[in-house]
């Protein structure tokens, strides 16, 4: 189980395009294995802080939940229009990812 209270020593983060100081955290440091914390934080803030928007925005969730959400959430990115190269968006086939 993953304890709310604690601070993990790494985790991935996604900026937020609207608020530089906004990003989504996950958390995948549970040491049996079973469950992932996904919570909304800031990204220049202090300790206590960190905790207190972990406890307060932290959405649990295991292996199924994750998958669903991933699942989801490529379905929905691939039915978004792709990023004009100009704003500096991610162009996955600069990146190795096409043909």
């Amino acid at each position: 189980m993953i304890s709310l209270t604690e601070l993990p020593r790494e985790v991935f983060y996604l900026p937020c395009d609207r608020n530089s100081d906004r990003c989504l955290v996950m958390r995948a440091d549970d040491p049996d294995n079973k469950e992932v914390v996904l919570f909304i934080s800031e990204m220049n803030q202090d300790a206590d802080v960190a905790v207190a928007r972990q406890v307060d925005t932290a959405v649990v969730t295991d292996r199924n939940g994750l998958a669903s959400l991933a699942h989801a959430i490529l379905e929905v990115a691939m039915g978004l229009y792709p990023p004009d190269e100009r704003e500096g968006g991610a162009v996955p086939e600069m990146n190795g990812d096409g043909p």
